[in-house]
Protein backbone atom coordinates (compact mmCIF):
# COMPACT_ATOMS: atom_id res chain seq x y z
CA UNK A 1 0.00 0.00 0.00
CA UNK A 2 2.67 2.55 0.27
CA UNK A 3 3.38 2.71 -3.39
CA UNK A 4 -0.26 4.27 -3.67
CA UNK A 5 0.60 6.92 -1.42
CA UNK A 6 0.78 10.11 -3.86
CA UNK A 7 3.96 12.00 -3.89
CA UNK A 8 4.85 14.44 -0.86
CA UNK A 9 2.72 17.44 -2.63
CA UNK A 10 4.83 20.57 -3.73
CA UNK A 11 2.64 22.87 -0.96
CA UNK A 12 3.28 20.35 2.04
CA UNK A 13 6.80 20.67 0.77
CA UNK A 14 7.41 23.86 0.73
CA UNK A 15 4.61 24.63 4.27
CA UNK A 16 6.89 22.34 5.57
CA UNK A 17 10.41 23.42 4.68
CA UNK A 18 9.08 27.05 6.66
CA UNK A 19 9.07 25.42 10.06
CA UNK A 20 12.98 24.48 9.59
CA UNK A 21 14.00 28.24 10.96
CA UNK A 22 13.58 28.48 14.47
CA UNK A 23 12.54 31.21 16.04
CA UNK A 24 11.12 32.35 19.61
CA UNK A 25 7.38 32.92 19.12
CA UNK A 26 4.64 33.96 22.31
CA UNK A 27 1.20 33.39 22.50
CA UNK A 28 -1.41 36.15 23.76
CA UNK A 29 -1.62 40.24 23.39
CA UNK A 30 0.09 43.04 24.57
CA UNK A 31 -1.82 45.68 26.17
CA UNK A 32 -0.08 49.31 26.48
CA UNK A 33 -2.02 51.59 29.15
CA UNK A 34 -1.68 55.23 29.89
CA UNK A 35 -3.08 55.91 33.59
CA UNK A 36 -3.65 58.65 36.19
CA UNK A 37 -1.74 59.41 39.24
CA UNK A 38 -3.48 59.58 42.92
CA UNK A 39 -1.64 62.91 43.45
CA UNK A 40 -4.59 65.71 43.13
CA UNK A 41 -2.38 68.68 42.37
CA UNK A 42 -1.29 66.45 38.72
CA UNK A 43 -2.09 67.74 35.28
CA UNK A 44 -3.12 64.29 34.67
CA UNK A 45 -6.03 64.58 36.63
CA UNK A 46 -7.27 66.70 34.01
CA UNK A 47 -5.42 66.53 30.89
CA UNK A 48 -5.54 62.97 29.72
CA UNK A 49 -2.71 63.74 27.34
CA UNK A 50 -0.91 64.00 30.52
CA UNK A 51 -1.76 60.26 31.84
CA UNK A 52 1.58 58.59 33.11
CA UNK A 53 2.88 55.73 31.43
CA UNK A 54 3.03 53.56 28.87
CA UNK A 55 2.77 50.33 30.81
CA UNK A 56 2.36 47.19 28.84
CA UNK A 57 0.75 44.00 30.32
CA UNK A 58 1.45 40.45 28.12
CA UNK A 59 -1.23 38.90 28.58
CA UNK A 60 -2.23 35.16 27.82
CA UNK A 61 -4.51 32.20 28.54
CA UNK A 62 -2.71 29.31 30.28
CA UNK A 63 -4.25 26.04 30.87
CA UNK A 64 -7.66 27.14 30.52
CA UNK A 65 -6.57 30.57 32.70
CA UNK A 66 -6.12 33.83 31.76
CA UNK A 67 -2.58 35.19 33.27
CA UNK A 68 -0.66 38.79 32.78
CA UNK A 69 2.58 40.17 34.02
CA UNK A 70 4.27 43.49 33.00
CA UNK A 71 6.77 44.14 30.49
CA UNK A 72 8.86 47.45 30.68
CA UNK A 73 8.46 49.93 27.91
CA UNK A 74 12.03 48.62 26.62
CA UNK A 75 10.73 45.41 26.12
CA UNK A 76 7.66 45.77 24.36
CA UNK A 77 9.07 46.02 20.91
CA UNK A 78 10.69 42.61 20.91
CA UNK A 79 7.48 41.05 22.89
CA UNK A 80 5.17 42.42 19.94
CA UNK A 81 7.60 40.93 17.25
CA UNK A 82 7.53 37.56 19.26
CA UNK A 83 3.51 38.04 20.00
CA UNK A 84 3.50 38.76 15.77
CA UNK A 85 5.97 35.85 14.72
CA UNK A 86 3.99 33.45 16.81
CA UNK A 87 0.49 34.28 14.83
CA UNK A 88 2.71 33.94 11.59
CA UNK A 89 3.24 30.27 13.13
CA UNK A 90 -0.19 29.50 13.45
CA UNK A 91 -1.11 30.92 10.12
CA UNK A 92 1.37 28.52 8.91
CA UNK A 93 0.73 25.78 10.93
CA UNK A 94 -3.18 25.72 10.01
CA UNK A 95 -2.20 26.18 6.70
CA UNK A 96 0.15 22.75 6.63
CA UNK A 97 -2.55 21.23 8.36
CA UNK A 98 -5.28 22.32 5.77
CA UNK A 99 -2.70 21.23 3.08
CA UNK A 100 -1.53 18.01 4.75
CA UNK A 101 -5.30 16.47 4.91
CA UNK A 102 -6.24 17.07 1.15
CA UNK A 103 -2.51 15.33 0.86
CA UNK A 104 -4.24 12.75 3.01
CA UNK A 105 -7.61 12.23 1.02
CA UNK A 106 -5.45 12.07 -2.01
CA UNK A 107 -4.17 9.27 -0.69
CA UNK A 108 -7.52 7.43 0.26
CA UNK A 109 -8.43 8.11 -3.78
CA UNK A 110 -5.60 7.19 -4.77
CA UNK A 111 -6.69 3.52 -2.95
CA UNK A 112 -10.27 3.40 -4.00
CA UNK A 113 -8.99 3.91 -7.75
CA UNK A 114 -6.21 1.64 -8.03
CA UNK A 115 -9.13 -0.90 -6.29
CA UNK A 116 -11.22 0.40 -8.98
CA UNK A 117 -8.82 -0.05 -12.08
CA UNK A 118 -7.89 -3.75 -10.45
CA UNK A 119 -11.65 -4.89 -10.59
CA UNK A 120 -11.97 -3.55 -14.05
CA UNK A 121 -8.80 -4.67 -15.30
CA UNK A 122 -10.08 -8.75 -13.98
CA UNK A 123 -13.53 -7.60 -15.33
CA UNK A 124 -12.02 -6.63 -18.37
CA UNK A 125 -9.67 -10.40 -18.98
CA UNK A 126 -12.67 -12.07 -17.94
CA UNK A 127 -14.75 -10.43 -21.29
CA UNK A 128 -12.10 -10.50 -23.20
CA UNK A 129 -11.07 -14.22 -22.69
CA UNK A 130 -15.42 -14.66 -23.24
CA UNK A 131 -15.49 -12.50 -26.49
CA UNK A 132 -12.30 -14.47 -27.60
CA UNK A 133 -13.45 -17.89 -27.06
CA UNK A 134 -16.42 -17.23 -29.54
CA UNK A 135 -15.12 -17.52 -32.64
CA UNK A 136 -18.63 -17.85 -34.76
CA UNK A 137 -18.34 -15.05 -36.42
CA UNK A 138 -18.62 -15.52 -40.60
CA UNK A 139 -15.85 -18.04 -41.29
CA UNK A 140 -15.14 -19.34 -44.98
CA UNK A 141 -12.39 -19.41 -47.71
CA UNK A 142 -13.86 -16.31 -49.06
CA UNK A 143 -16.93 -13.68 -48.10
CA UNK A 144 -18.05 -10.96 -50.05
CA UNK A 145 -16.48 -7.75 -49.86
CA UNK A 146 -18.68 -4.38 -50.38
CA UNK A 147 -16.47 -3.42 -53.16
CA UNK A 148 -18.25 -6.59 -54.79
CA UNK A 149 -15.38 -8.60 -55.42
CA UNK A 150 -14.50 -11.31 -52.84
CA UNK A 151 -12.04 -11.36 -49.55
CA UNK A 152 -10.03 -14.20 -48.56
CA UNK A 153 -10.01 -15.54 -45.43
CA UNK A 154 -6.24 -14.53 -43.74
CA UNK A 155 -6.62 -15.64 -40.04
CA UNK A 156 -7.56 -13.61 -37.26
CA UNK A 157 -6.91 -10.08 -36.37
CA UNK A 158 -6.65 -8.82 -33.15
CA UNK A 159 -7.80 -4.66 -32.55
CA UNK A 160 -7.90 -2.92 -29.07
CA UNK A 161 -10.90 -1.30 -28.17
CA UNK A 162 -11.99 1.12 -25.08
CA UNK A 163 -14.35 -0.66 -23.55
CA UNK A 164 -15.83 0.51 -20.14
CA UNK A 165 -13.83 -1.98 -18.14
CA UNK A 166 -10.40 -0.46 -19.53
CA UNK A 167 -8.53 -1.53 -23.19
CA UNK A 168 -9.85 -4.84 -24.58
CA UNK A 169 -7.86 -7.39 -27.62
CA UNK A 170 -10.82 -8.27 -29.77
CA UNK A 171 -9.62 -11.29 -32.12
CA UNK A 172 -12.11 -11.15 -35.73
CA UNK A 173 -11.85 -13.41 -39.03
CA UNK A 174 -10.42 -11.42 -41.11
CA UNK A 175 -10.66 -10.84 -45.05
CA UNK A 176 -8.58 -8.83 -47.13
CA UNK A 177 -9.45 -8.17 -50.72
CA UNK A 178 -6.95 -7.87 -53.65
CA UNK A 179 -9.18 -5.97 -56.35
CA UNK A 180 -9.80 -2.69 -53.51
CA UNK A 181 -6.63 -3.10 -51.49
CA UNK A 182 -8.51 -3.30 -48.23
CA UNK A 183 -9.42 -5.35 -46.03
CA UNK A 184 -12.77 -5.86 -43.89
CA UNK A 185 -13.99 -8.25 -40.49
CA UNK A 186 -17.54 -9.14 -40.78
CA UNK A 187 -18.43 -8.70 -37.23
CA UNK A 188 -17.00 -5.25 -37.51
CA UNK A 189 -19.70 -3.66 -39.16
CA UNK A 190 -22.19 -4.75 -36.25
CA UNK A 191 -20.40 -3.47 -33.77
CA UNK A 192 -19.33 0.35 -35.34
CA UNK A 193 -15.94 -0.93 -35.48
CA UNK A 194 -15.09 -0.30 -38.94
CA UNK A 195 -15.53 3.59 -37.16
CA UNK A 196 -14.75 3.53 -33.78
CA UNK A 197 -12.37 1.55 -31.76
CA UNK A 198 -14.98 1.61 -29.11
CA UNK A 199 -17.38 -0.29 -27.76
CA UNK A 200 -20.97 0.21 -27.71
CA UNK A 201 -20.93 1.10 -24.17
CA UNK A 202 -18.63 3.60 -24.29
CA UNK A 203 -19.94 4.88 -27.44
CA UNK A 204 -23.62 5.60 -25.72
CA UNK A 205 -21.17 7.43 -23.14
CA UNK A 206 -19.60 9.66 -25.15
CA UNK A 207 -22.38 10.49 -27.24
CA UNK A 208 -24.07 11.24 -24.12
CA UNK A 209 -21.41 13.69 -22.98
CA UNK A 210 -20.94 15.45 -26.56
CA UNK A 211 -24.88 16.05 -26.44
CA UNK A 212 -24.04 18.45 -23.30
CA UNK A 213 -20.22 19.60 -23.41
CA UNK A 214 -17.23 20.65 -25.76
CA UNK A 215 -15.08 17.72 -27.21
CA UNK A 216 -12.74 18.52 -25.19
CA UNK A 217 -15.05 18.89 -21.96
CA UNK A 218 -16.50 15.15 -22.50
CA UNK A 219 -12.61 13.76 -23.42
CA UNK A 220 -12.03 15.12 -19.40
CA UNK A 221 -15.33 14.06 -18.64
CA UNK A 222 -15.44 10.20 -19.79
CA UNK A 223 -11.65 9.87 -18.18
CA UNK A 224 -12.33 11.25 -14.83
CA UNK A 225 -15.71 9.47 -14.56
CA UNK A 226 -15.76 6.35 -16.48
CA UNK A 227 -11.77 5.66 -16.25
CA UNK A 228 -12.17 5.47 -20.12
CA UNK A 229 -9.52 6.88 -22.47
CA UNK A 230 -11.53 8.34 -25.51
CA UNK A 231 -9.45 11.54 -27.49
CA UNK A 232 -11.60 14.98 -28.55
CA UNK A 233 -11.24 13.93 -32.01
CA UNK A 234 -13.12 10.39 -31.27
CA UNK A 235 -15.57 12.67 -29.67
CA UNK A 236 -15.99 15.03 -32.40
CA UNK A 237 -16.21 11.41 -34.78
CA UNK A 238 -18.42 10.05 -32.72
CA UNK A 239 -20.83 13.02 -31.92
CA UNK A 240 -20.95 13.41 -35.83
CA UNK A 241 -22.14 10.05 -36.70
CA UNK A 242 -24.26 9.52 -33.55
CA UNK A 243 -25.94 12.97 -34.95
CA UNK A 244 -26.50 11.69 -38.45
CA UNK A 245 -28.02 8.63 -37.42
CA UNK A 246 -30.44 10.67 -35.22
CA UNK A 247 -31.23 13.08 -38.65
CA UNK A 248 -32.18 9.80 -40.38
CA UNK A 249 -34.13 8.30 -37.57
CA UNK A 250 -35.60 11.72 -37.17
CA UNK A 251 -36.84 11.53 -41.21
CA UNK A 252 -38.01 7.90 -40.74
CA UNK A 253 -40.11 8.46 -37.72
CA UNK A 254 -41.40 12.18 -37.09
CA UNK A 255 -43.32 12.21 -41.09
CA UNK A 256 -46.72 12.77 -42.02
CA UNK A 257 -47.04 16.28 -40.58
CA UNK A 258 -48.14 17.81 -43.74
CA UNK A 259 -46.90 21.04 -45.85
CA UNK A 260 -45.76 24.13 -43.64
CA UNK A 261 -48.27 26.31 -43.68
CA UNK A 262 -47.80 29.65 -46.03
CA UNK A 263 -48.47 31.88 -42.91
CA UNK A 264 -48.70 31.38 -38.69
CA UNK A 265 -50.41 33.87 -36.46
CA UNK A 266 -48.99 34.19 -32.85
CA UNK A 267 -51.85 35.40 -29.94
CA UNK A 268 -50.54 37.01 -26.72
CA UNK A 269 -52.34 38.08 -23.74
CA UNK A 270 -51.29 41.19 -22.46
CA UNK A 271 -53.72 41.49 -18.95
CA UNK A 272 -51.33 41.80 -16.28
CA UNK A 273 -48.42 42.96 -18.42
CA UNK A 274 -46.34 45.92 -16.74
CA UNK A 275 -46.60 49.32 -18.27
CA UNK A 276 -44.95 53.28 -17.68
CA UNK A 277 -46.77 54.58 -15.36
CA UNK A 278 -47.82 57.42 -17.91
CA UNK A 279 -49.53 55.32 -20.28
CA UNK A 280 -52.07 53.95 -17.61
CA UNK A 281 -52.43 57.30 -15.82
CA UNK A 282 -56.57 57.18 -14.85
CA UNK A 283 -57.40 54.27 -16.57
CA UNK A 284 -59.40 51.13 -14.86
CA UNK A 285 -57.53 48.80 -13.36
CA UNK A 286 -57.43 45.42 -10.73
CA UNK A 287 -55.62 46.75 -7.95
CA UNK A 288 -57.34 47.52 -4.90
CA UNK A 289 -58.79 51.27 -5.27
CA UNK A 290 -59.43 50.43 -8.72
CA UNK A 291 -56.74 51.89 -10.18
CA UNK A 292 -54.07 50.47 -12.85
CA UNK A 293 -50.97 50.87 -11.02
Amino acid sequence: MDNLIPAVPTRVAQLAAGFSQPEPIRRGSLYERRMKCGQAACACQDDPKAAHGPYFTLTQKVRGKTRSRYIPPQQAPLVRQQIESGRQFRERLEAYWDACERWADEQLEAIEMAARRQALRLAAQALEQRLNADTRDPVGAELPCPCGANGQYHGRHTKTLESVWGPLQLERAYYPCAPCQSGFCPPDQDLKLELFSLTPGVLRLTGSAAARLSFEESSGLLRELAGVEVSPKQVGRAAEVLGAEIAVDERQHVGGIGEAAPTMYLGMEGTGVPMRSEEIADRAGKQADGSAN
